[in-house]
């Protein structure tokens, strides 16, 4: 077992296993841009259905259907997509590991297919954000051009987790923010964004 491997094993302070980790990973720098609600508009309003509030679960229905459809949209255009399932999500800021970044945790089968087919050397991203219930809600899209494939799906993380506070701080030091698409064998596909205040709190960024 690797140094890293015993520290992803650690729980967080708040009892989160520390959702990070890999034996193989697949790098890739992207240029972010976009930010707005999961469906495309501006405003950190909770999401509504047919102008009704959601619910304290509707609000994860509503994110994964616009994860469905925005893969759809994609598909209309010529390009191939995969929309990935997030099981759990994990701030991490480098307290109880190496790794410093938002660890999104996806189903074995899907990340398989995901680092088989994305290709490092050119990705770019469009994020979606929203506020909802004490959380941050994110529509994320990874776009690889040279395969014209489009990688979609959720994440989220809590208004007042501490970790992720001190993860977008240092974050904004950086100038980046690194995100792990992981398996549970702790494999890792790795995307940098080049903007993080696109995940971050509304309120806080600029």
């Amino acid at each position: 077992m690797t140094d890293d491997e015993t520290a992803d094993d650690t729980e967080g302070a708040e009892g989160r296993p520390d959702a990070t980790d890999g034996e193989s990973g697949v790098d890739g720098a992207d240029s972010a841009e976009g930010t707005g609600n999961a469906d495309g508009t501006d405003g950190a309003s909770a999401p509504t259905v047919d102008g009704e509030s959601v619910g304290p679960m509707d609000w994860w229905d509503q994110l994964e259907e616009d994860a469905r459809a925005t893969a759809a949209e994609y598909e209309e255009r010529g390009w191939e997509s995969l929309q990935l399932h997030t099981a759990d999500v994990t701030p991490l800021d480098g307290e109880y590991g190496d790794h410093v970044g938002l660890s999104v945790l996806v189903p074995d089968d899907e990340f398989e297919e995901l680092s088989g087919r994305l290709s490092p050397g050119d990705v770019e991203s469009e994020v979606y954000r929203t506020n909802v219930l004490g959380y941050v809600a994110l529509l994320v899209v990874l776009e690889d051009h040279s395969r014209e494939l489009a990688v979609v799906f959720p994440a989220y993380y809590a208004e007042d987790d501490d970790s992720a506070t001190r993860l977008f701080e240092g974050a904004r030091e950086r100038g980046e923010l690194d995100v792990f698409l992981r398996n549970l064998a702790r494999e890792r596909v790795t995307v940098t964004l080049s903007d993080p205040e696109l995940l971050a709190p509304s309120e806080d960024a600029a």
